[in-house]
């Protein structure tokens, strides 16, 4: 394949492509490059026709290697990918918890777009069981107003 095809893709194209032959989901590419997974998709979808190829996977196999050859870098490169160049996959996951763990939201719901659940278990049971308590306060509530009216009448 000659580099013309190649020349043809956008930075952000050659950035997708360059996290899925480090075998990076769409999903964890979204969170490197700060967008959603479907416009992962879109760029990679979009480099696949240009170069020509059957999957993804062929696809950064030739932009890695010829990114070998020229040595671009990320347009945005991430800290974690930046400091772990030279960990193995299991090193990586974990300095990516433990760096996810920092910043944890105490809401059972997520503060942004694809933000992944960092509750501990104990948090899950505490926010299990306040929504349920909250619940019955509701329900009684309700089944109090119910029983009012049916006394007035």
């Amino acid at each position: 394949m000659d580099n013309s095809q190649i020349d043809k893709l956008t930075q952000r194209q050659i950035d997708c492509l360059s996290l899925v032959h480090n075998h990076y989901t769409s999903k964890d590419i979204g969170r490197q490059l700060k967008m959603s997974p479907h416009t992962v998709d879109s760029h990679i979808r979009n480099a696949v026709k240009i170069l020509g190829v059957n999957s993804r996977f062929e696809a950064a196999r030739l932009v890695t290697n010829s990114n070998d050859n020229e040595k671009r870098e990320l347009s945005s490169p991430s800290p974690l990918l930046v400091e772990s160049e030279n960990l193995s996959f299991d090193e990586i996951s974990k300095n990516e918890v433990f760096n996810n763990h920092q910043e944890q939201n105490l809401l059972p719901f997520p503060k942004y777009w694809g933000q992944e659940n960092t509750l501990s278990p104990g948090a899950k049971l505490f926010w299990i069981f306040f929504i349920a308590f909250a619940i019955c306060i509701c329900i009684g509530a309700i089944a109090a107003a119910f029983d009012a009216i049916d006394r007035l009448m």
